[in-house]
């Protein structure tokens, strides 16, 4: 028999700590200089972030007016986005310790899964906010320091490209920011 080292190995993930853990694992391998390109990271957030529910949620009110496909295009820049930004991070951070501290329960379709991110011996307060949506737990949000919202800060950054509530001219800066964070 064989024994499976489940540290290092990304597994399917039915709970919310688990959905973290995956992600962990995989900024982790960038960090290690295993994973060298952002790719396995975007196939990483399509797995662990509910990206459509996010952009939405910062693109407010024009999401229900955008076309289908303007939405779907736009979910794949954003996940590349998140990838490449992550990937960017954890590629100049050494020796990363992710430490899981609670999970609760928020609502019927919430939980808050509180990690720490310990990085040159710094605590860095790391909590997700997952949503469970067609059977799945996702993360929704991200919050830094236990309150900054991943989703407020982007509403707030991205909303200047918001424009007679058209999406395009964010989808064209996201493109350009992701073309930049491949340098």
């Amino acid at each position: 028999t064989k024994t499976h080292n489940t540290k290092n190995k990304i597994k399917n993930s039915n709970t919310p700590k688990e959905v973290v853990n995956n992600l962990h694992i995989g900024l982790k391998k960038v960090s290690e200089k295993i994973s060298d390109s952002p790719t396995d990271l975007i196939k990483l957030v399509k797995n662990t972030y509910n990206a459509e529910k996010m952009i939405a949620k910062i693109i407010g009110d024009t999401w229900k007016k955008t076309n289908k496909k303007d939405q779907e295009e736009i979910v794949l820049i954003f996940q590349e986005y998140i990838a490449k930004n992550y990937f960017k991070r954890f590629n100049k951070i050494q020796n990363p310790t992710f430490k899981y501290k609670e999970s609760k329960k928020i609502g019927e379709k919430f939980m808050l899964v509180k990690t720490v991110l310990v990085v040159d011996k710094e605590d860095i307060s790391i909590s997700y906010l997952l949503l469970l949506d067609k059977n799945k737990w996702r993360i929704f949000d991200v919050l830094l320091a236990g309150s900054i919202s991943e989703i407020a800060t982007k509403k707030s950054e991205f909303s200047g490209f918001i424009i007679d509530e058209k999406i395009t001219p964010l989808m064209n800066a996201l493109k350009k920011q992701n073309l930049l964070l491949n340098n």
